[in-house]
């Protein structure tokens, strides 16, 4: 059964996409398309211009992005358990990025191991830039396979011909805005690097079937790309240190893009760095395929080779797989669909259905509530007139109860202290017997309760306080005297204290 893949290659101004379907002998273009983009803010709508022109039913999708949306960095860690590297580059890279760490995805390839750890080329994605690319697949209903660093695959293609992985390689891509740099060694790409010009060198856009010319005179354009190389010689001095292998020293380079298609950046790049130096043939190194009705007539290997790798990749399986991948974390396969536009509708509307389902219960409820409280305040009345006859304004019965009460509890407590035997009356009378005639005092306050009496007053001195606890000590009324307080008035002259009489059974 043949396979069909819809392949995106992502680049700076410009969207290329192709639809190829696998067959057993080669690859068939079943429709191709390529839109500018006119600034950031005109992205979503290119793509959804784009997915609309290339309408076919597929199996899944391959997006492949640009070096200008991914950052990378060279580094050495003490590890070589690719488990541990994982935990540890977020904390190392969270100095060294722009946009902070939980809001990029991050993959790395192991470039090199030694005694004393391992060297690593790390790429990070913003997930702003992720998440339109993967709402705008999943709107549409294709999944999303892979997404991958353009170059890396474009690399991969190229070196792993016949006779050609066993050499490090310097890969130049040559592209109107910047040179894209990847270095090849072993069985991987080690290094990479996009170096910006100071303005196009290469002119026009490539957006039509025009021949690649320069936007600048040649002398500007070399002093340009002299510049640009200068740049990349420092880049390869300080990764072959980190290396610390020879086998990472370049040995040929190899130019595509705009570097290729122009024949004059051969001999160029062969003064440059004093290296032979081919470039790809998009006619016979890239892979083979056919072209339908519809894509001959507008057929460009210049707009669509990438485009035309990344479905390669992607056909292939696991077999040749990037070893630079994007989708991780909340964009992995399964999760990629809470990107949906249609998830998203789908979410907002059952969340508002349960947010106005509760606000429903909850007037409901508050609707019970206020009729039960209306029920208890008129039982509650009721109540009031029924225990207080008399009572013709009750607007807070629970309160006015509770005060009617206490008021009443109060009376009954003061009760006993004039019944019987007069007590309050026998009371002040021990005391008064009991307080010698020769001591001078004067009480301010006498309390008296159930409990027992407190006397408040001045005398002359600290003496007279001790001969009146004594003395009231010794009657048979109080089951305990204590001195509250006894201080000094320095105005006055006097001694101001505090008595409390303990009540006995006898009293």
């Amino acid at each position: 059964m043949a396979h069909t893949i819809l392949s995106l290659d992502v680049r700076e101004d410009l969207l290329c996409g192709l639809v190829v379907e696998q067959n057993p002998a080669d690859l068939l273009v079943r429709a191709c398309g390529a839109v500018k983009v006119d600034g950031p803010d005109r992205f979503s709508a290119a793509l959804s211009e784009l997915l609309t022109e290339l309408d076919v039913v597929v199996d899944g999708c391959v997006i492949g992005l640009p070096l200008s949306t991914v950052s990378l960095r060279n580094l050495t860690l003490p590890f070589t358990d690719r488990k541990k590297m994982a935990q540890v580059l977020p904390l190392e890279l969270e100095e060294q990025l722009l946009v902070p760490i939980d809001r990029q995805v991050v993959d790395f390839i192991i470039t090199g191991k030694n005694d004393t750890g391992s060297q690593v080329l790390v790429a990070a994605v913003a997930k702003e830039i992720l998440a339109p690319l993967l709402s705008s697949f999943a709107d549409s209903g294709q999944p999303v396979k892979i997404v991958a660093v353009s170059l890396e695959l474009l690399v991969r293609e190229y070196m792993t011909g016949a006779g050609r992985q066993k050499e490090a390689t310097l890969f130049l891509h040559g592209e109107p805005h910047a040179m894209d740099i990847a270095l090849w060694a072993g069985d991987k790409v080690v290094f990479m690097r996009r170096i910006a010009y100071p303005e196009f060198i290469f002119g026009p856009p490539l957006d039509g079937n025009g021949e690649i010319g320069l936007a600048v005179d040649r002398p500007i354009a070399e002093q340009y790309m002299h510049a640009a190389c200068g740049r990349l010689k420092s880049s390869l001095y300080y990764v072959a240190r980190e290396q610390q292998h020879e086998a990472v020293a370049p040995q040929q380079i190899v130019l595509s893009g705009c570097l290729a298609d122009m024949g004059c950046w051969h001999s160029f790049m062969e003064r440059e760095f004093s290296l032979p130096v081919t470039t790809v043939d998009q006619e016979n190194d890239l892979p083979a395929l056919r072209l339908s009705e519809d894509v001959q007539g507008k057929w460009n290997h210049r707009l669509y080779d990438t485009a035309l790798i990344l479905a390669r990749t992607c056909l292939q399986g696991k077999k040749n797989q990037p070893d630079l991948g994007f989708l991780k974390g909340e964009f992995a396969p399964g999760a990629i669909q809470i990107f949906s536009r249609r998830f998203l509708t789908a979410a907002a509307l059952v969340i508002g259905l349960i947010f106005f389902s509760g606000l429903g219960l909850l007037w409901l409820n508050y609707r019970s509530l206020e009729s039960r409280a209306a029920e208890l305040h008129r039982q509650m009345v009721a109540i009031y007139k029924q225990t207080f006859p008399k009572a013709t304004r009750v607007k807070q019965p629970y309160l006015q109860m509770q005060s009617r009460l206490r008021a009443v509890q109060g009376s009954e407590v003061s009760l006993p202290l004039f019944s019987g035997e007069q007590r309050a009356l026998a009371l002040l009378a021990d005391i008064s017997s009991r307080i010698p005639r020769d001591i001078s005092l004067h009480v301010s306050r006498l309390v008296i309760d159930q409990d027992g009496v407190q006397v408040k007053g001045v005398t002359d001195a600290f003496n007279n306080v001790d001969v009146i606890k004594n003395r009231l000590a010794a009657s048979p009324r109080y089951g305990e005297v204590t001195i509250v307080s006894a201080a000094a008035d320095k105005k006055k002259g006097k001694i101001r204290f505090e008595i409390h009489l303990l009540l006995g059974e006898a009293s």
